[in-house]
């Protein structure tokens, strides 16, 4: 279910992200949560926000969110409460991720064919 607390330190080698690659939350989304590993496809990003809403890792979410995107802001002390305090994380409920068509392998630069 979503939202959830982060998982304690202990439970990070048994329990499966919330992301539903099939790997443990320390294998997958926590070293890109922990700016341990750089998102290096489309489906990292995809994966470790889901699992940053989920876990309510706001600053993780704010600083994945594209400068271009409608949803950023310059003010980060504001956007973090709106986040935190504005029912962002509670006016949704997501309970799966679906990757329907990973195209990362036959587009490495990350950019769409048409440039």
């Amino acid at each position: 279910s979503f939202p959830n607390p982060p998982p304690p330190q202990h439970d990070l080698d048994t329990i499966s992200c919330p992301c539903r690659s099939g790997l443990t939350y320390k294998e997958c989304c926590r070293p890109l949560h922990s700016l341990e590993r750089e998102c290096t496809s489309k489906v990292d990003v995809l994966r470790s926000r889901y699992s940053a809403f989920s876990y309510r890792l706001i600053e993780y979410v704010m600083r994945s969110t594209h400068p271009t995107c409608r949803d950023y802001r310059e003010d980060k002390v504001a956007w973090a409460k709106d986040l935190n305090k504005g029912g962002m994380f509670d006016s949704f409920e997501f309970v799966d991720l679906t990757i329907i068509d990973d195209d990362d392998e036959n587009n490495e630069g990350g950019e769409d064919e048409d440039g």
